[in-house]
């Protein structure tokens, strides 16, 4: 008997990674719409859920080591987010070879990666105590 969140992840889960430009800056934001466990075993999905979960996983851990701040990484999650739900692409997709030609024209720089790093590091830190505070305030005595 398969669990029942898995159910529902195979019937309304989607695995997302939203790519894009703000500021002449690239960000990375991998999504998944329905809050699940830390610990996810991937072999309890039966469709394609599975393969686009495992991609995300990759990308997470990608980002997790900041992979995403340098150009190389930043175009290897845009690979993999490529082989994601295939065949259900929003209408204003944007592919890998789309961002190349993007940080081609527009000239886009990966650098100073040590500071951005400082940077993200510091986001994560304040988007993690700024949740706890809501989670707190949520919980009733």
């Amino acid at each position: 008997m398969i669990d029942w969140k898995y159910c529902l992840i195979e019937l309304k889960g989607s695995f997302l990674i939203n790519i894009g430009l703000r500021d002449n800056k690239f960000f990375v934001q991998p999504l998944f719409v329905l809050r699940v466990e830390s610990k996810i075993d991937e072999n309890k999905f039966l469709t394609n859920k599975k393969q686009c979960f495992v991609l995300w996983k990759i990308a997470l851990e990608k980002i997790k080591n900041f992979e995403h701040l340098k150009k190389e990484g930043f175009l290897s999650i845009c690979e993999i987010r490529d082989k994601m739900n295939v065949g259900r692409k929003r209408k204003n997709y944007k592919s890998k070879k789309y961002f190349e030609k993007l940080i081609e024209k527009i000239g886009v720089k990966f650098e100073n990666f040590e500071k951005r790093r400082r940077i993200a590091e510091n986001l994560r830190k304040t988007y993690f105590l700024r949740n706890l505070g809501e989670q707190e305030k949520n919980i009733t005595p």
